[in-house]
């Protein structure tokens, strides 16, 4: 299913936390790791698990990724359409903004600063199982403080998210990947700047909206700290991947 089914990357992400490593003007999204950049990392994974067709959603130094697209070695049958906000729009705005260019429903979409481990093949058969309108990937993490809670029911439907810091201890965090029907983006107002994570995926609590603990790891790139921890990872998943 997955060589069927597209995914949105949102990759318009600043990184001014990653000075000096990154340039200034340059996108998170293009901050390096082993001497590539992390997205042809991200890219070269999501084409290894079976997706072919990717639509980047662009911002911050837009022109510094279609630049690294001229570059990138792109594998052979994996195309990547490219979409560029003039004004920025918050991150469901982004995905608004794509979804002229996405052709299937529903879609796979990721934030374009963070590598996972995430079972896309049981995500995507999970929402189509559940007639889920949203599918969340989540990850069992020691301590959710540093991610906000996301409560749970029984038949896997998300009730509440938590803010960041009150709850302490081991649950289920967000790990940055959704499947998305088309329907909940073509239904936003294009009127304001709306965050999909603050603002819309509470909306959707307690509905249609369901989660799946389908990621034993994840890594993000926000932080100089946790960039190095990427680099970790990606380095042992490329060997176990051998």
């Amino acid at each position: 299913m997955l060589e069927s089914t597209e995914a949105v990357i949102l990759a318009g992400g600043q990184g001014t936390r990653l000075a000096p490593s990154l340039p200034q003007g340059w996108p998170k999204t293009l901050a390096p790791i082993h001497g590539t950049p992390f997205l042809a990392h991200l890219l070269d994974h999501l084409y290894r698990r079976g997706l072919r067709r990717v639509t980047l959603c662009l911002g911050y130094g837009a022109a510094h990724v279609e630049e690294f697209l001229v570059q990138y070695p792109c594998p052979a049958g994996l195309s990547i359409q490219v979409v560029v906000e003039s004004t920025p729009a918050g991150t469901a705005g982004a995905l608004r903004a794509a979804l002229a260019a996405v052709r299937t429903d529903p879609f796979f979409a990721l934030n374009g600063d963070t590598y996972s481990d995430i079972d896309l093949d049981d995500l995507l058969a999970s929402h189509l199982q559940r007639g889920a309108a949203v599918s969340v990937a989540l990850a069992l993490v020691d301590d959710v403080s540093g991610y906000g809670q996301i409560e749970v029911s029984a038949d896997g439907r998300i009730t509440r998210f938590g803010e960041k810091g009150p709850a302490k201890g081991r649950g289920f965090a967000n790990a940055g990947t959704y499947v998305i029907n088309r329907a909940v983006v073509s239904r936003l107002s294009p009127a304001r700047a709306l965050s999909w994570e603050r603002e819309v995926l509470p909306r959707h609590a307690g509905c249609a909206l369901y989660g799946l603990a389908c990621c034993r790891w994840f890594v993000d790139i926000g932080t100089p700290e946790s960039l190095q921890l990427a680099a970790s990872a990606i380095a042992q998943h490329a060997e176990s991947a051998q």
